[in-house]
């Protein structure tokens, strides 16, 4: 038989466990003392009452909804995404609930998407593969309380904020530009995302009325990286300050590798700087739930310190269209008549940001 016995420091609390072990003649066989409340660093869970079946219906279907949002959002709202997980697993610890899932979901989610690997999101992915793995093992063993899980939330958080802040500086162009001159043009070069649909002249005809310079459009439906960088040489010959890239699709479409897509886009990146023009390059998203480019375009940004266009731009082009059930609702919202190709709402839309993209450059300035 074994007894538990509590030894009190005179104040009536509890100061130490004994373990004694008797036998069945009542003879006392082991006196044994047991870790004290005071020294352990852990607290034994409360027991929670069984949830209902209903209860735990929607739980499941809650916690699918937000896997399923996760892994559909896009790469340049992952910021907010893992806001949201760590919201939740916040949550947790201080209703003292174990929240090692919500880690290990965001980790995956992450992993899934296959973003580009900068330092701040390697450094976030590390974070929430440790405090998950030993919150989990803690929870297995039904303790809770650590002094490890402040700690590590702590530490989420602050990278969380690296993360945020690395991510969302990637759009932006830190370097010294030199000052608007409304005299060279803004040269864009691109597929038929950027022609638009004919007769449309895509996002370049409706830039020319937010932008106080001339507007190059030199768009070739279906071409892919290497050919632009031909066509390039003959834009290249008026001076541009600017060349605004959309390119990279096609490259995907026709079996292209990753990296002979990069080494072109690079090409056509040193190309403009070494005649002084700045670039602004689109995002190209090639899937709705992992990119398999892993953020190129992304990544070249943060490389060669870029003004980056957001996938979200092209996105919504597929969004508000007919390919969409959202169409049946919001005709009036539509940007895309068939589905990919701008429409005249579609290339305002575009426009705006590529406007924004050098408002953020060269200030206002630029704009009309």
């Amino acid at each position: 038989m074994k007894y538990e016995v509590a030894r009190t420091d005179g104040r009536g609390t509890p100061d130490q466990f004994f373990c004694e072990h008797v036998s069945p003649t009542g003879r006392l066989m082991q006196h044994q003392p047991m870790s004290s409340h005071r020294d352990n660093p852990l607290l034994e869970a409360k027991p929670s009452a069984p949830l209902s079946l209903t209860r735990r219906l929607f739980r499941a279907l809650g916690s699918s909804l937000v896997v399923s949002l996760g892994l559909l959002s896009f790469p340049s709202i992952a910021t907010w995404m893992v806001t949201v997980w760590l919201l939740w697993h916040t949550v947790c610890v201080v209703r003292d609930r174990p929240g090692f899932v919500m880690l290990l979901a965001c980790f995956g989610i992450l992993v899934a998407k296959q973003f580009a690997w900068m330092p701040a999101l390697v450094l976030l992915l590390g974070w929430l593969l440790v405090v998950g793995i030993v919150r989990g093992r803690y929870a297995i063993r039904g303790l809770t309380r650590l002094r490890f899980i402040w700690v590590g939330t702590a530490c989420l958080w602050m990278a969380w904020g690296f993360f945020a802040w690395e991510w969302n500086r990637v759009s932006t162009c830190d370097r010294a530009v030199d000052a608007w001159d409304p005299v060279r043009p803004v040269l864009c070069l691109g597929d038929s995302l950027t022609s638009g649909i004919i007769p449309e002249p895509g996002y370049p005809g409706q830039l020319k009325t937010m932008i106080d310079a001339p507007i190059m459009n030199l768009e070739q439906s279906g071409i892919t990286v290497d050919q632009g960088v031909n066509r390039l040489r003959r834009g290249l010959a008026q001076k541009p300050q600017v060349v605004v890239i959309e390119l990279g699709g096609h490259d995907f479409m026709r079996g292209h590798s990753r990296v002979s897509t990069k080494v072109n886009l690079q090409k056509l990146i040193d190309a403009c700087r070494g005649q002084g023009a700045e670039v602004v390059l689109f995002e190209i998203p090639r899937g709705f739930i992992f990119d398999p480019f892993r953020g190129l375009e992304r990544e070249l940004a943060y490389e060669n310190d870029l003004a980056l266009v957001p996938d979200t731009v092209i996105r919504n082009l597929v969004i508000w269209s007919p390919a969409t059930p959202l169409d049946a609702w919001f005709k009036d919202w539509r940007l895309s008549d068939d589905g990919i190709h701008s429409n005249p709402q579609g290339s305002k839309f575009m426009a705006a940001y590529v406007a924004d993209a050098l408002e953020r450059m060269y200030g206002e300035s630029c704009r009309q």
